[in-house]
């Protein structure tokens, strides 16, 4: 019995799919072709949608790369640049350094030079009028005797001795 009420169900879902298949079937057929183009359509505008957003993501990843790239080769010459600059100021920086250090070397040689030339060309001088102060003596006492032995004599003579030497 359950058998016959599934066969005459079966039959019964069968004679009204058959019936559904036989009152539908062109518009089934535009439902399917409809469905087939709609899902063309959309995986198309899908796919042409993928392909629009992967170009740009390209573009935008190829200009961000010849952004970087600009920006780090105007580092790259901006450190060069600096570099070199900066190498330029430090040999500038050490030749005025050299120069002003053998220039003040050479001024302070010279002045200390000059200093010990006056301070000996000083001494000779004072040791020259000590000794000829010092001769003077000897020669008012050795070569002019008569001063002080004529002194004995009178004013007059200590003068006249003083003149002759």
């Amino acid at each position: 019995m359950l058998a016959n009420n599934f066969d005459r169900k079966n039959k019964k879902i069968n004679v009204q799919h058959n019936h559904f298949q036989q009152k539908s079937c062109s518009s089934c057929i535009v439902i399917v072709v409809a469905v087939v183009a709609v899902v063309l359509v959309v995986v198309v505008v899908v796919v042409i949608e993928v392909v629009v957003v992967v170009v740009v993501v390209v573009v935008v990843v190829v200009v961000v790369v010849v952004v970087v790239v600009q920006v780090v080769g105007v580092v790259v010459v901006a450190v060069v640049s600096l570099t070199e600059v900066l190498v330029l100021v430090v040999e500038v920086v050490v030749v005025v350094v050299v120069v002003v250090v053998v220039v003040v070397v050479v001024v302070v040689v010279v002045v200390v030079e000059v200093v010990v030339e006056m301070a000996v060309i000083t001494i000779v001088l004072v040791v020259v009028a000590a000794r000829a102060a010092e001769n003077r003596d000897n020669c008012l006492i050795e070569e002019c005797p008569q001063i002080w032995t004529g002194y004995q004599y009178g004013p007059r003579q200590l003068q006249k001795g003083v003149q002759l030497c």
